[in-house]
């Protein structure tokens, strides 16, 4: 989910934080076609219909094949994408955009207003199930959409005319230009969608607005070729890129390794060592806002009223150790669920943060204590994937070392692990993490409002969910930041999850391939990349 991760290894990375491509004489990429990138990708490639992908990993597949009406450059700004330019009302709460008279969709015909507004109608649709519904929460009539007692063609999004969108929300949102960033804000091509249905993602079927078309997928890869309708078609330096994917991450390092592929979305920390004695300038590492944490089911099950035992699981989690000697990153431990990187705000921390761990220990007990009753055994979630199972077994033996809980550690494959989630029956703490859809931290906190279909721990506050509102309605960047401070004190304060560390991205790249200077690596269009020759 743009937020959730199919699954993510750490490594060690005190190295620069922009390593340089050595080299300028480069030798050829190891393939039968030189103008071919190959791209790892750590997860099952899944649906393609942006309503519904929920790979973090992903992400850079969507950006290739469809385009919003903005998108982020290589510094992290709001630029134009498929609209050419947009105006703000002066209440902040009506944005109207006018289209490029030269978008088109991949099979010739303009890209109109209405395109956005039937896809945000899409979107919103409880009879379509996006769990990215709550994206558009700030545009008019959006919630009541949702929640159903208003019909899709209440949302506050008209087409003036074909090259004009004027879209209103509720109260004013600074962070709504980024949100537009977001995959699931691209238009889709209805005709297409309405015709084949869920079959509309297939390569024959597929009309995208991207600066790549969708042309072959089968079991080993995905590939994709320059759109020959896209704007700026004649700027696509790489005219066609197959993604890879690999159930695990030393599968796609060892490819790398073979020169099987040119660029990965991820490095194993098991790796590490030869990173460091092998390809020393091709890792690339970037700071992220994105945390690393373990879910508490408030649903039902042993946490769900026990307050006092949440607390204590997540205060004898050692964080430094774990970013120490298991991930071996030294990334930073987390005692804030929103990553300390929104300029203007200070997140909150939970009470035991300044503690020694001898000291969280201790109160930890006392809390068991003055709780009562025998610790008990917890059913522990996790996706498949080597670097999370060794993060999870050492959480798992400090819990056992410092309370006496202890747990079954059930491990499974992404999809099912999605599913599992859904049912509170079938677990009790899961491993989950979270990556900002735009930049804000509001981006963090909204998955835990209540309903939201990201909110899988339960955690159902009507203060929480009303400080956010409130966050909508503040016109003074200090006073709204301040409620969401106030807001993510409230998370913490009620241990519905237990942040760990903050990830970094890294990924390696063979010298042939340039990938630019970029403030984050994830995502990354295969439009930003040129061949390094």
């Amino acid at each position: 989910m743009k937020g959730l991760a199919a699954g993510r290894v750490v490594l060690f990375a005190a190295l620069s934080a922009a390593l340089a491509i050595a080299g300028c004489d480069v030798p050829a990429p190891a393939t039968d076609d030189a103008r071919v990138l190959r791209r790892g990708i750590t997860a099952e490639i899944g649906t393609l219909d942006p309503h519904f992908s929920v790979l973090v990993e992903q992400e850079s597949l969507l950006m290739d094949l469809y385009e919003g009406l903005v998108r982020l450059d290589a510094r992290g700004n709001v630029v134009p994408a498929a609209a050419e330019s947009w105006t703000i009302g002066a209440d902040g709460r009506e944005y109207t955009f006018v289209l490029r008279d030269d978008v088109r969709w991949s099979d010739g015909s303009p890209v109109e207003a209405d395109d956005f507004v039937w896809s945000f109608r899409r979107l919103v649709d409880p009879a379509t199930g996006s769990p990215h519904a709550g994206k558009l929460v700030a545009v008019r009539g959006a919630s009541e959409i949702v929640a159903g007692r208003l019909p899709p063609d209440a949302l506050g999004v008209t087409a003036l005319d074909p090259r004009t969108l004027r879209i209103e929300l509720e109260t004013p949102a600074p962070y709504f230009l980024a949100m537009l960033t977001y995959p699931a804000l691209v238009p889709l091509h209805a005709e297409s969608v309405e015709r084949f249905d869920r079959e509309f993602t297939r390569p024959e079927n597929l009309v995208s607005n991207g600066p790549y078309v969708l042309s072959r997928r089968n079991q080993e890869y995905v590939e994709l070729v320059r759109s020959q309708t896209y704007r700026n078609a004649d700027r696509i330096a790489i005219e066609r890129v197959r993604y890879v994917p690999f159930e695990q991450e030393f599968a796609q390092f060892t490819a790398y390794r073979v020169a099987d592929i040119d660029l990965t979305d991820v490095v194993p920390a098991s790796g590490l060592e030869i990173v460091r004695d092998q390809f020393p300038g091709e890792l690339y590492v970037r700071p992220t806002k994105d945390t690393f944490y373990y879910a508490f089911n408030l649903r039902e099950g042993p946490l769900a009223d026990s307050p006092a035992l949440r607390e204590a699981l997540s205060a004898t989690i050692r964080r430094e150790i774990i970013t120490a000697e298991v991930t071996g990153i030294r990334q930073p431990p987390a005692y804030s669920f929103v990553p300390p990187m929104f300029a203007g705000y200070e997140p909150a921390r939970v009470g035991f943060a300044d503690l020694s761990p001898e000291a969280r220990d201790e109160a930890a007990k006392a809390l068991l204590e003055r709780d009562g009753g025998a610790p008990p055994r917890l059913r522990v979630l996790y996706n498949t994937n080597e670097g999370i199972r060794l993060i999870t077994v050492a959480v798992a033996s400090m819990w056992r070392a410092a309370l006496g809980v202890e747990t079954e550690l059930r491990n499974m494959e992404f999809g099912v692990f999605l599913d599992t989630l859904r049912d509170p029956s079938a677990w009790d703490v899961a491993r989950l993490s979270w990556r900002a859809d735009f930049d804000d931290p509001y981006a963090f906190l909204e998955i835990f409002r209540t309903g939201s279909p990201n909110n899988f721990v339960g955690f159902s506050d009507p203060v929480y969910d009303e400080l956010l509102e409130r966050s909508h309605r503040e016109t003074s960047s200090e006073r709204r930041l301040a409620l969401l401070h106030e807001a993510e004190q409230r998370l913490l304060d009620a241990h519905a999850i237990a942040p760990v560390f903050f990830y970094v991205d890294r990924v390696l790249a063979k010298p042939w391939v340039d990938i630019g200077d970029r403030v984050t690596i994830k995502p990354l269009p295969t439009a930003d990349l040129r061949w390094a020759d």
